[in-house]
């Protein structure tokens, strides 16, 4: 209802939360909503935005007490796509937090791979099995995202001279992005 909003109410539950949070010890607190919309409360999005960051010292800190190093997060509210924070590490040219994530295990599956533009690992894949083009990713139990959609929001990889990877490996950036795939 209209009436009650910006009023301060979700304010004032953050607030006892984190009071809550502090009298008992606890370091961190983890939740899951909308992307971004809970900075404005001190959160950030993890070792995801870490690694897309390139925080080096938050990516060890949370290595160190055992993050999920290929848990997947929301890349953006407009395509629904999951990367990893390997993934977001290497799409924001984060080497050497790429490297860090890829010493821990780091993987980046099919669907990551073409939001990276992997595209002959991709079209190779495809080729094998058609209908993996449409197929969702498994890693994400909340939305229905076809690999295919990857592909569109990994964006500049894919848009380069000579089409959807008809020509991929020779673009700006490429090799940057080859070197961790």
């Amino acid at each position: 209802m209209p009436e009650y909003r910006r009023r301060g109410l979700v304010r004032a539950q953050f607030d006892v939360i984190h009071q809550w949070s502090a009298a008992r010890g606890q370091l961190v607190q983890v939740i899951s909503g909308i992307p971004f919309y809970y900075r404005q409360f001190g959160y950030e999005m993890g070792l995801a935005l870490s690694g897309g960051r390139g925080h080096r010292p938050a990516v060890d800190w949370l290595l160190a007490r055992g993050a999920a190093v290929d848990l997947t997060g929301c890349y953006n509210n407009e395509t629904l796509v999951q990367i990893t924070p390997y993934v977001a590490a290497v799409h924001y040219r984060r080497a050497a937090v790429a490297a860090v994530l890829l010493a821990h295990g780091a993987q980046a599956d099919i669907f990551r791979a073409a939001f990276l533009g992997a595209a002959e690992r991709v079209a190779a894949a495809v080729t094998v099995e058609p209908g993996r083009l449409m197929a969702e990713d498994p890693h994400d139990l909340t939305y229905d995202v076809p690999l295919l959609a990857f592909a569109v929001a990994g964006g500049a990889a894919w848009r380069r001279p000579g089409g959807a990877g008809a020509r991929a490996g020779r673009g700006v950036g490429w090799r940057e992005r080859r070197r961790w795939q």
